[in-house]
């Protein structure tokens, strides 16, 4: 199954500390390892976040976490290397844009 949220998932080893315009998707699936059917969720974060990476804050703009019965595998992309304000601004423009477009849809 595939459901998407806007909410972020903790999780153990590394720590979400901020999250602006985050889309997450979430994907349970199976794999076969070693002629066995094991289950995975697949989680996909989109979005600026900044996380606790070996005890300082990076920013990132995806994140992807598999979770299997053997563990949990946590991917990330560093953001570029842009001021955090030009970051938000964009996210903000992006947001009233959004929030236009549906106004004028009559979706809100």
């Amino acid at each position: 199954w595939l459901s998407s949220t806007f909410s972020p998932l903790p999780f153990r080893h590394k720590r979400l500390m901020e999250v602006m315009m985050m889309t997450e998707t979430v994907e349970c699936t199976t794999e076969r390892i070693d002629g066995k059917e094991s289950p995975v969720t697949i989680t996909r974060q989109r979005g600026y976040q900044l996380l606790e990476v070996c005890g300082r804050m990076v920013p990132v703009i995806s994140v992807t976490i598999f979770d299997r019965p053997c563990g949990r595998t946590l991917c990330y992309t560093v953001a570029p290397s842009a001021p955090l304000e030009e970051v938000l601004d964009a996210c903000k423009r992006r947001a009233q844009g959004i929030v236009a477009q549906a106004l004028a849809e009559g979706r809100l």
